[in-house]
C-alpha cells in the first residue's frame, strides 16, 4: 500500500477532489435512508412461531393494528360521560385508516339482539345506572370493555389492513389523541391512547428526534473536549474528518442498497464514530511527536502510517470480525446489523487512513503544533510514566488482585439474563406508557395474547367437544397469573338469547352479529377460533416462563383431544419471544467475536503470549459492565448488548496500539520494563484522550428521554471507562509478568 499513501501525500489536489466527489455522492445516496417502518422488522424470524403469527393475521386480522383508548372517571355512566364516549366513537370512525370501533356504545344488552346496552335516547340517571349494573355482569363487557369498579372503559380501534407503516400509525394516533382531548376538555373524564400502534408510532417519533439530537449534541461536546485537549483547531479537524467521512460513506452505502435505519442499526453512526475516532487520535498524536522532532508534514504523515498503519488495520480487522460474527445469528435484523457495521468499519478505516495523512500533508498540518514547538518530550505524559513505574514495581500483587477480580466478575456476569420490554424505546412518563399501566391495573393488562384453536374437519362449531376445548382454554388462561379476562366466541354466545349450558344451540344466532366483529373471533369456514387474554406490560424474563407454562398445558389438552391444534401466538407473544432470542443471538455472537478477536491478535502479533495477555484487560470491561447490570437488578437488553460490541471494539483497539508500540520499543531495546514504560507514556496519552472525549459524547446522551438511549449511553460510558482501566492498570503488570521474555 506504499504507492497508495505516496499518491495521497504527493498528489494531494487530485486525492482531495476524489474524496470530495465520493463524499458528495454518498450524501446524495444517504439522503434516501429513512427509518424502517415495518412493525415486524425488529422481531421477524424465519421460524414456525412467526408463520403461526402470519396465519393469525390472515384469518382474524392483524392484532398489532388495535389502537386502545382508555376512558377513566366516576361519571362514565352519567349523561356527560356517555356523550363523550359516543362523540369519540363517532369522530374516530371518520378517521382515514380506522376500520371499526368496538366500545360500550356498540354492544347489545344481554339476551337481546337489537337493544343497545347504553340507551340511545333516554339518558336518565336511573337508566344509565341500570346500564352500569348490566354492563358489570355482561359476559362480553365485564373485564373486557369495563373494569370491575365501573370507572374505566376501553375503546378498541381496529385500523385497516392497508395501514401497514409505522408513520401511518403515528398519524392516526395523533388524530385520535386530538379527538380525545377535544372530547374530554373541561370534563371529569380522563382519556389516554395506547396499544401497539401507539407504541410503534411513539418509538419512531422518538427515534427520529432523540437519536439525531443527541448524536449531534454528543459530537459537538466531544469536539469541544477535543479542542481543549489538543488546543489546536487544526488537530481536531484532522482527527474528526476521517470518522465523520466514514459515517457518511456508510450511510451512503446503506442508501444505495436500500437499507433503512431501525431500532438497532440507528446506533451505527455512533459506533463508527467511536471506532474511527480512536484510530484517528492515535495517528494525530504520532504525527505531533514527529513534527516536534523536526520532520516535515509529509514525513510526519508517512511516519504515522508506517508506525500505526498496521495497528489501525489490525484494530479495524478485529472490530469487523466482532461485527461479522453477528451474521451467524438467527434473527434477520441482527444479521443485517452485523453486515452494516462490518462494511462501515472497513469504510471508516479507509476514510481515516486516507484523510489523516492527506490533511496533515497540507496546510492544516502546519497548524497541528504551535509555531516553534520542537521538543517531543513535552508531548509525553510524566504522570503515565510514573503510573507505569508504580505498576511494574508491584506486578505480582496487582496481577493476583486482577485475576481474583476477574473471577468474581465472571461469576456475577453469568447470572445475567436476557430481557425485552415493549415500551423500552419510549419515555416512562409518556401517554402511551402511562395508559398501558392503567390497563394493567384496570384489566390485568393492555396487551393481548391469543390461543388459536383449529378443530378437526369432522366437527362443527356447535359440537360439544369444540365447546369443551374452548372452555378448557379459558380455564388455563384464568389459572395462569400472567393472563386475565379470557375472551372468545363463548362470551358472545352467553350474551345471546337462549337458556341452558349448551352454547351450541345459540351458534345459529351468530349470523346476526356484525361480520367485522364475528370474524375477529371465529372462522367456521376454516374450522378456527381464537381465545384472547390480557397480559401486562412486563419484561420477557417474566412473560416467557408464563408462556411456557401455557404452552405445556395446551399441549396436554391437545393430546387429550386428537385432531385439535392449539397454538399460543399474537404479536406480543412472538415479539417478546423473538426479541428475547435476538438478545441471546447478540450475546452469543459477541462471545464468539471475543474468541476470534483474541486469536487474530495472537496471530497478527506473532505471539501466543501477547494474545493471551490481551484477554484479561479486554474481558475486564465486558465483565465489569455485565456485573453492574446484575448488581443494579437489570437484565441484558438490546441496548446493553450493542454497547458491549462497542466496548469490545474500543478495548481491543487501544490494546492493539499499546501492544504494537510495545513491540516497536522492544526492537529498539531489550529491556521489557523500559519498553512498557515508553509505550505507556506515549500511546497512553491517546488512550486517555480518546476515553475522555468519547465519555463526554456519551455522557450528554444520558439526558435523553428515551430509556433505550439512556441505557445505551450509560453502558457505553461505563464500558469506555472500564476499558481505560483495563489498558492502563491491568495490561502493564500482566505484560511484564507473562509477556515476551527479556532478550538475551
Amino acid at each position: 500500500m506504499k504507492w497508495y499513501f505516496g499518491w495521497i501525500i504527493n498528489q494531494r489536489g487530485k486525492a482531495g477532489v476524489l474524496v470530495v466527489l465520493v463524499i458528495v455522492i454518498s450524501i446524495l445516496a444517504g439522503s434516501q435512508v429513512g427509518f424502517d417502518e415495518d412493525p415486524h422488522s425488529t422481531f421477524r424470524r424465519n421460524d414456525s412461531n412467526f408463520q403461526e403469527l402470519e396465519s393469525l393475521y390472515e384469518d382474524f386480522g392483524s392484532d398489532y393494528r388495535d389502537l386502545l383508548i382508555i376512558l377513566q372517571g366516576d361519571s362514565l355512566f352519567a349523561p356527560q360521560g356517555v356523550d363523550i364516549l359516543r362523540n369519540i366513537v363517532r369522530e374516530a370512525e371518520s378517521i382515514e385508516g380506522v376500520d371499526s370501533v368496538l366500545s360500550l356504545a356498540g354492544i347489545r344488552r344481554q339476551g337481546k339482539l337489537v337493544v343497545n346496552l347504553l340507551p340511545v335516547s333516554n339518558n336518565s340517571v336511573d337508566r344509565l345506572q341500570r346500564a352500569r349494573r348490566e354492563a358489570l355482569e355482561h359476559p362480553v363487557v365485564a373485564g373486557h370493555f369495563l373494569s370491575s369498579d365501573g370507572k374505566t372503559t376501553l375503546l378498541v380501534l381496529r385500523l385497516t389492513e392497508e395501514t401497514a407503516k409505522i408513520s401511518q400509525f403515528e398519524r392516526i394516533v395523533a388524530q385520535v389523541r386530538e379527538i380525545t382531548r377535544a372530547a374530554t376538555q373541561g370534563s371529569a373524564i380522563e382519556a389516554r391512547v395506547t396499544g401497539l400502534p401507539a407504541v410503534w408510532g411513539d418509538t419512531l417519533a422518538n427515534a427520529r428526534r432523540e437519536t439525531l439530537k443527541f448524536t449531534f449534541l454528543g459530537a459537538v461536546l466531544s469536539t469541544l473536549i477535543a479542542m481543549f485537549l489538543f488546543r489546536r483547531p487544526a488537530a481536531v479537524l484532522i482527527t474528526v474528518a476521517g470518522p465523520i467521512t466514514g459515517v457518511i460513506l456508510t450511510i451512503g452505502a446503506m442508501g444505495m442498497v436500500g437499507e433503512n435505519l431501525n431500532g438497532i442499526n440507528a446506533v451505527v453512526p455512533t459506533l463508527l464514530l467511536v471506532v474511527g475516532f480512536t484510530d484517528a487520535v492515535h495517528l494525530v498524536i504520532d504525527i505531533r511527536f514527529s513534527l516536534a522532532a523536526g520532520r516535515s508534514r509529509s514525513e510526519a504523515a508517512w511516519a504515522a502510517i508506517k508506525h500505526l498503519g498496521p495497528a489501525c488495520a489490525l484494530a479495524s480487522l478485529t472490530t469487523a470480525i466482532a461485527f461479522a460474527s453477528l451474521t451467524l445469528a438467527n434473527t434477520e435484523l441482527v444479521r443485517r446489523f452485523g453486515i452494516v457495521c462490518c462494511c462501515g468499519t472497513a469504510l471508516t478505516f479507509l476514510s481515516v487512513i486516507t484523510l489523516v495523512p492527506l490533511l496533515t500533508a497540507g496546510r492544516l498540518g502546519s497548524r497541528i503544533l504551535p509555531e516553534g514547538f520542537n521538543d517531543p518530550a513535552e508531548l509525553e505524559s510524566p504522570r503515565l510514566n510514573r503510573l507505569a513505574i508504580f505498576l511494574l514495581n508491584h506486578p505480582r500483587a496487582i496481577s493476583t488482585a486482577t485475576i481474583v477480580l476477574i473471577t468474581v466478575l465472571l461469576a456475577t456476569a453469568l447470572q445475567l439474563r436476557p430481557e425485552c420490554l415493549t415500551t423500552e424505546f419510549i419515555p416512562d412518563n409518556c401517554e402511551t406508557t402511562m395508559a398501558l399501566a392503567e390497563c394493567d391495573k384496570a384489566f390485568g393488562g393492555g396487551i393481548m395474547v391469543y390461543v388459536v384453536v383449529q378443530w378437526p374437519e369432522w366437527l362443527e362449531l356447535h359440537s360439544r367437544e369444540v365447546q369443551e376445548v374452548t372452555s378448557a382454554i379459558h380455564g388455563i388462561l384464568e389459572k395462569e397469573p400472567l393472563t386475565t379476562s379470557p375472551f372468545s366466541v363463548c362470551n358472545v354466545l352467553r350474551s345471546l338469547p337462549g337458556s341452558g349450558d349448551d352454547l351450541g344451540q345459540r351458534v345459529s344466532l351468530l349470523r346476526r352479529i356484525p361480520l367485522k366483529f364475528r370474524d375477529r373471533m371465529v372462522r367456521p369456514d376454516r374450522n378456527r377460533l381464537i381465545v384472547t387474554a390480557n397480559a401486562p406490560n412486563i419484561g420477557a424474563s417474566e412473560t416467557q416462563p408464563a408462556f411456557l407454562r401455557i404452552q405445556r398445558e395446551l399441549a396436554e389438552l391437545q393430546d387429550r383431544h386428537p385432531g385439535f391444534k392449539l397454538v399460543l401466538t399474537g404479536t406480543y407473544v412472538v415479539a417478546s419471544q423473538n426479541v428475547y432470542l435476538l438478545v441471546g443471538d447478540l450475546a452469543r455472537s459477541l462471545g464468539l467475536a471475543a474468541v476470534l478477536v483474541f486469536a487474530v491478535v495472537a496471530i497478527a502479533l506473532r505471539s501466543l503470549r501477547l494474545g493471551l495477555v490481551s484477554v484479561i484487560p479486554n474481558a475486564f470491561p465486558l465483565l465489569f459492565t455485565a456485573s453492574v447490570l446484575v448488581w443494579s437488578g437489570q437484565s441484558l437488553r438490546v441496548a446493553s448488548v450493542v454497547s458491549f460490541s462497542l466496548c469490545l471494539g474500543l478495548a481491543v483497539d487501544d490494546t492493539i496500539h499499546l501492544l504494537m508500540r510495545f513491540n516497536r520499543e522492544r526492537c529498539c531495546q531489550s529491556d521489557v520494563r523500559s519498553a512498557i514504560v515508553r509505550s505507556m507514556s506515549s500511546v497512553g496519552i491517546a488512550v486517555v484522550m480518546t476515553s475522555m472525549i468519547l465519555s463526554a459524547g456519551f455522557g450528554v446522551m444520558m439526558l435523553s428521554f428515551m430509556p433505550a438511549i439512556r441505557d445505551f449511553a450509560f453502558f457505553c460510558l461505563l464500558a469506555i471507562l472500564s476499558a481505560l482501566l483495563g489498558d492502563l492498570l491491568i495490561l502493564p503488570p500482566l505484560l511484564y509478568l507473562f509477556g515476551p521474555p527479556e532478550k538475551g
